[in-house]
């Protein structure tokens, strides 16, 4: 009997993630991940990246090693990953003036696509763009696989993340080219022109790996309260709450900027972990915060934090700002301008009944990548796992 081996399809995924490197994972690492499952022959380059990182991001280029860099290494089964190390990046500053200056980078970056990077491009059937610099590449994709579907994955809005301007100007120029733009939060929908092709699809959790059975990393005696995340970072909420709950243990993850707090004997600081580190903290931890700083461009969070689905399907109970909250019962909301409010309410998450969250609609990553497929028309190509 001949059994048919091929792959459901190819997928190249841009992202300024890094994928099987055992770091940290963020939605578009369970795209691919996903893809590769269910059969796809998958891609991902990351961007975001360049030898001008040594001025403006020295540690986000110090952490990937030369063997590492412009060259495809298989990662996982159907995955490969490359990192994309041109000379320059349009990297983003705190100065108009010279993000002004600076526009000009976006053209040489497109431009310096590596011809590993298109060959594979070019018998693609599906190219994923998610929201960083790889925005500005979509003409130069678009050229090489013309075919190709083109989904752009709105993650963040790119001003909230702190993206270079001239990467929204990209963006606004191809968004009503794409097949399919996806948003993980309905807030992000009037972002587009209605003749986008725009659908809401929800971020997914890792649900094999939040229901595999695993012991607590905790020490015996203490609660502990784990802080999942550097984005937005609030610290005056955060310490507010550390001061007022000595008996508690919190527990950091991420890179976010602690100072004085981390002296504290109630802080654990543990930098940025592989994922299925985290899941064992986060299955056991008693209270979930997501500490946002309030910004009119961060309405989406309600509905788009990846950190508050996972807590929701660990059963968490969760204190988060107000307009982060949402209408979960168990997300307790605060005012962020009122730093004692978050202490209360922590006083409220520490005494909920964490077995009453409902988490009956937490989808998994295959279920997103299963909506974002039949969005296209590649639903056909879908494979088995």
């Amino acid at each position: 009997m001949n059994v048919n081996t091929a792959p459901a399809g190819r997928a190249v995924l841009f992202t300024q993630q890094f994928v099987g490197r055992g770091t940290r994972k963020t939605g578009m690492v369970f795209w691919a991940e996903a893809l590769a499952e269910l059969g796809w022959e998958t891609f991902v380059v990351t961007t975001q990246i360049s030898w001008l990182s040594r001025i403006f991001n020295p540690q986000r280029l110090a952490g990937v090693a030369r063997a590492e860099m412009n060259d495809w290494i298989a990662r996982a089964p159907n995955l490969r990953g490359y990192i994309w190390v041109p000379p320059v990046h349009p990297v983003s500053t705190r100065w108009d003036i010279v993000n002004q200056v600076t526009s000009p980078l976006a053209g040489l970056f497109a431009r310096s696509l590596p011809k590993a990077v298109r060959d594979v491009v070019a018998k693609a059937d599906l190219i994923v763009i998610e929201s960083c610099a790889a925005a500005v590449l979509f003409p130069v994709l678009k050229r090489v696989a013309p075919r190709a579907r083109f989904v752009y994955c709105a993650s963040d809005r790119l001003n909230a993340v702190g993206m270079h301007p001239v990467i929204q100007k990209a963006l606004d120029r191809s968004a009503r080219d794409y097949d399919l733009i996806r948003v993980p939060s309905p807030s992000l929908l009037a972002d587009f022109d209605p003749a986008c092709r725009a659908s809401y699809i929800p971020h997914g959790v890792a649900r094999t790996s939040f229901d595999s059975v695993r012991r607590s990393p905790f020490k015996p005696g203490r609660r502990n309260i784990v802080v999942g995340g550097d984005m937005a970072f609030d610290l005056q909420s955060v310490t507010a709450v550390v001061l007022a709950f000595p008996e508690l243990q919190f527990h950091f993850f991420g890179k976010m900027v602690i100072g004085d707090l981390a002296l504290q004997p109630n802080v654990t600081r543990h930098g940025e972990v592989p994922f299925e580190t985290l899941v064992g903290f986060l299955q056991h931890a008693d209270v979930g915060m997501a500490p946002y700083v309030e910004k009119a461009e961060l309405n989406y969070l309600a509905e788009s934090s990846l950190k508050l689905a996972q807590y929701t399907y660990c059963r968490l109970p969760t204190i988060a700002p107000a307009f982060a909250a949402g209408s979960r019962r168990h997300i307790v909301a605060y005012d962020p301008k009122d730093p004692s409010s978050a202490v209360e309410g922590m006083r409220v998450a520490l005494s909920m009944d964490r077995d009453k969250i409902d988490r009956s609609d937490i989808i998994d990553w295959t279920t997103v990548i299963g909506r974002v497929l039949d969005e296209v028309g590649l639903a056909a190509k879908a494979g088995e796992p």
